[in-house]
């Protein structure tokens, strides 16, 4: 047998089947078995450490079938040694496993798949042509037939004989032949699409049982690729190797000059509609959800997927379509509206994909606002990262400076120092959420909310859509009250430590040969901003967890009208309505969809009893002249800029391009500082410094995306600084 070995393909009966072509030119297959043994049995009366008991693992293996793999002609005898160019051709064996999905509804046979190439030789008489030759094999079961005669032989000598079993073969099937060399073929989509790449760069998806190209079968109705509805690759290089990446939707290859290039599936046919009735966009959706999809299930990375969806980012639902689609499919679960604790949300890996992928759709740089379902899901995946902070930091073990103990997270001054920021940010989006609701730009449509008016909860969607007012989606949704609560609750518990740390560092006296029960000045002074921020809220964390259970209890009165039961009351009812149906109600509030009809009474109540409760524990007015621009939205400060004036009157927009927010510590990064030397949240930065700088903003959850910004802006003003001081 030569290097030209097939690799290994998995049986239910927990074997495999190994392929493998050998220099006598016969293409064979065999069962490959592992017999453990068993240990040497012990006396009782000494019994041994089953860890010591040794296996001795032996690899039986039993030829199946085998065939010649040389197009069906004879072995060429007067070869002894059987060195015949043909066998330097076999560039490429393999064995695919039985799929279930094949035409008809039957099940496919175990398939080899042989690949010979050939290049011209020079020294060769003929002309030939650079070409590649593509074989397949299936391997059939087919169970021996007896002459009845001998069942009756067997019979009169009084013998149970036994019926043979299936003999299996190799049986060839249709291939095709190619004017290109194959450089590398991989099994995708369960291994019912067959990706053959060619050294000139192109790439070929074909049908595993037909090898026809996938193209030219299916439709828009019904397809298993997105190569199928109109997705191509942009443009050819010759390659010498290459790679698909785990979304199958892109490859990477390697040119004759060394240097690597990325290659993606493009869109080339036009437009493709705008909404799910559109057959083509309709289509698309269900493309890029199988392949979504297929790589959440199998924790794969789908950024080549994001940057084709990307494309259709501009039409005006893509993103929430794309996410539905995928929701529904994994049947994604962000009904928590029954929920009293919050841990199993913040554990829930489908929210944070989800999130990651409205996140990622609708993001349109620092610069630019966010689509409306971006600016839900970013500040979701905020404060989900804000939850997770805060929780590590309470439970977390650090080392002291000299490395002779360990503290809690809660006792290092670094620690608290950093979630600072976080704080801030909390309790600026607390502000927020109720300032946007509380100055709307156009009262109107929400006092007709609040008086309950016929057709007032559709108006109140266009215009909430028009004005990217994500504030009331945010309260609604089970999932980001969720975050919320856990958020208040972790906030309070952080200002009563920072209270009891400063009544600590306040007690200097203690008792004769003890030590004063204090703590270090710079804990305190970490602690002292806490504090500081905490009592200066403007609207209470108390008050507000108060008023987000409001908003819990009267979504759950309104679902209980409705009779949308919870998930626990439909449990062990088959075809039950409620779950997913009050599960299709959360995941279009989560993903920025309108505003469903069920909850009109609970936004009526919300907007009639429990603001203005809310209104008058408060100072409004510090709501409207209070800066959000520590949030990061280039559209935080609601109406353009309101309550600035003078110096104050720089846009959020304009502030983004200048200041990056840390995304751990939450404050400004300017150039020329450092995040651990701009203490001051309000910091102003003047040195020259580097003109490179770090940016972590969140582009998904738990910051797995980076990107290093050039802030250009900064880097002339810097020069024209420089031409000045020169020049005098």
């Amino acid at each position: 047998m030569t290097r030209h070995t097939a690799g290994l393909t998995w049986r239910p009966d927990n074997t495999l089947f190994l392929a493998f072509a050998t220099t006598a030119k016969k293409l064979s297959i065999a069962r490959v078995a592992i017999k453990w043994g068993s240990p040497a049995a012990n006396p009782p009366d000494r019994p041994v450490n089953p860890a010591l008991n040794a296996v001795t693992p032996t690899i039986i293996i039993r030829l199946l079938s085998d065939t010649n793999w040389m197009d069906g002609s004879a072995s060429d005898a007067s070869d002894p040694f059987h060195l015949s160019p043909s066998m330097a051709a076999l560039s490429h064996l393999s064995i695919l496993s039985p799929s279930p999905d094949g035409p008809g509804g039957r099940p496919t046979a175990p398939t080899v798949i042989t690949i010979r190439s050939h290049l011209p030789n020079s020294l060769s008489q003929y002309n030939q042509d650079t070409h590649s030759l593509i074989n397949r094999w299936e391997l059939s079961e087919a169970s021996a037939t007896v002459h009845p005669a001998f069942e009756q032989l067997s019979a009169r000598r009084n013998s149970t004989g036994s019926k043979p079993g299936p003999s299996p073969s190799l049986k060839k099937q249709e291939g095709f032949t190619s004017n290109k060399v194959v450089i590398w073929m991989e099994a995708i989509c369960f291994e019912r699409i067959i990706c053959f790449a060619y050294s000139d760069g192109s790439v070929e998806y074909r049908d595993r049982t037909s090898l026809a190209e996938l193209f030219t079968q299916g439709g828009e109705d019904k397809f298993s690729h997105i190569t199928q509805i109109g997705f191509t690759y942009n443009g050819y290089e010759p390659s010498l190797v290459g790679a698909m990446s785990p979304t199958h939707l892109s490859v990477v290859q390697k040119g004759c000059d060394g240097k690597i290039k990325w290659n993606p599936l493009v869109y080339n046919m036009g437009n493709i509609g705008t909404s799910l009735q559109d057959t083509q966009y309709a289509a698309v959706i269900a493309g890029f959800n199988m392949a979504c999809s297929t790589a959440i299930m199998n924790s794969s990375n789908h950024d080549d997927l994001m940057a084709a969806a990307s494309k259709f980012k501009h039409l005006p639902s893509f993103a929430f379509d794309l996410v539905s689609e995928v929701s529904k499919t994994l049947k994604f679960n962000v009904d928590y509206s029954e929920e009293s604790h919050h841990d199993s949300l913040i554990r829930n890996p489908s929210i944070q994909l989800s999130l990651s992928i409205q996140n990622a759709l609708g993001y349109n740089g620092d610069a630019h606002k966010r689509t409306f379902e971006s600016k839900i899901a970013w500040i979701s995946l905020q404060l989900r990262n804000c939850v997770v902070l805060i929780t590590m930091a309470m439970n977390i073990r650090v080392p002291t400076q000299d490395q002779s103990k360990k503290v809690l997270g809660l006792e290092d001054s670094e620690v608290i120092r950093l979630l600072a920021g976080s704080v801030r940010w909390c309790l600026d989006l607390m502000s927020w959420l109720i300032d946007c609701l509380l100055h709307p730009e156009d009262p109107e449509v929400f006092e007709a909310v609040a008086k309950g008016e016929d057709g007032s909860i559709p108006l109140l969607s266009a215009h909430l859509l028009a004005t990217n007012n994500i504030a009331l989606h945010v309260l609604l949704s089970s999932a980001t009250r969720g975050f919320l609560t856990g958020i208040c609750r972790r906030l309070v518990h952080l200002d009563y430590t920072a209270r009891k740390a400063m009544s600590a560092a306040q007690s200097v006296s203690a008792p004769p040969g003890q030590s004063a029960p204090l703590i270090s000045n710079s804990l305190r002074a970490s602690y002292t901003a806490i504090a500081t921020l905490t009592s200066g809220s403007i609207v209470p964390i108390n008050r507000f967890e108060v008023f987000v259970a409001r908003i819990a209890e009267v979504v759950k009165e309104a679902y209980t009208t409705a009779k949308f039961p919870s998930q626990q009351q439909t449990q062990g009812v088959p075809g039950g309505p409620g779950e997913s149906s009050r599960n299709g109600i959360e995941q279009g509030v989560l993903f920025g969809g309108p505003l469903p009809d069920v909850m009109a009474p609970a936004i009526s109540r919300i907007f009639s009893e429990e603001l203005p409760k809310l209104r008058a524990e408060i100072d409004p007015s510090r709501l409207f002249f209070h800066d959000f621009s520590i949030l990061g939205l280039p559209d935080s400060n609601t109406s353009a800029g309101k309550g600035s004036t003078g110096d104050n009157a720089t846009s959020n927009s304009s502030y983004r391009v200048n200041h990056t927010i840390d995304i751990f510590s939450r404050v400004p990064i300017q150039l020329g500082m450092e995040p651990e030397e701009s203490q001051g949240l309000d910091a102003r930065g003047s040195r020259p410094g580097k003109r490179w700088r770090r940016c972590v903003s969140v582009l998904g959850g738990d910051g797995q995306y980076y990107r290093i910004q050039y802030n250009a802006i900064n880097v002339i003003r810097e020069l024209a600084h420089a031409i000045d001081a020169r020049t005098g």
